[in-house]
């Protein structure tokens, strides 16, 4: 759970790398730079939002829809070209990846025992900050060699494989339970 917690931290820092390079693909300047940069907030600050009221309701499912939604957005911003959909996507994604920040921290806190919960908040906190700079790192390099769309799409893989991986544990844990 902590490993996967962290593709949240790893959406954001991919952002706020990319940012200014996915304005001037697409044709903008500082000023549109700065309106991509507000409408990823902006999602953020939805999730924030919205995803207390969503966990009440229905809880189950949260935390695959932010993972699926982080991936459908990074396909879409992949292979767009347009402006404005490359707004929408960006606030979109914003959503998904603040909605799953928020989706495994909750989770974490709650599954960790009173006495633990200091030591596994910590190693998240560690895995978080070297993801930061790994992610800034390999992000910056792809974007150099590949271009700012590739970033988009590779992301979408480490997040398809993911999902795998969750629906694998998950069979394989039914499969136990028999």
């Amino acid at each position: 759970m902590l490993l996967i917690s962290v593709l949240g931290s790893f959406g954001l820092q991919l952002t706020i790398t990319v940012l200014p390079a996915l304005a001037y693909q697409l044709g903008g300047e500082g000023s549109f730079y700065a309106i991509l940069d507000i409408t990823f907030t902006a999602g953020g600050i939805a999730a924030g939002l919205i995803l207390g009221i969503i966990l009440k309701k229905q809880p189950k499912g949260v935390f695959i829809s932010t993972v699926a939604g982080m991936m459908g957005t990074s396909i879409v911003i992949s292979i767009n070209h347009n402006a404005a959909i490359a707004v929408l996507m960006l606030f979109l994604f914003g959503v998904f990846v603040t909605g799953h920040l928020i989706v495994s921290h909750t989770y974490i806190q709650l599954r960790s025992s009173h006495e633990m919960i200091g030591r596994v908040i910590g190693v998240r906190t560690i895995l978080a900050s070297a993801v930061k700079v790994t992610s800034s790192l390999l992000t910056g390099l792809f974007a150099a060699n590949f271009g700012v769309h590739f970033i988009y799409l590779i992301f979408a893989a480490l997040l398809l494989i993911t999902l795998v991986i969750i629906f694998l544990t998950k069979m394989f844990q039914k499969q136990l339970a028999l």
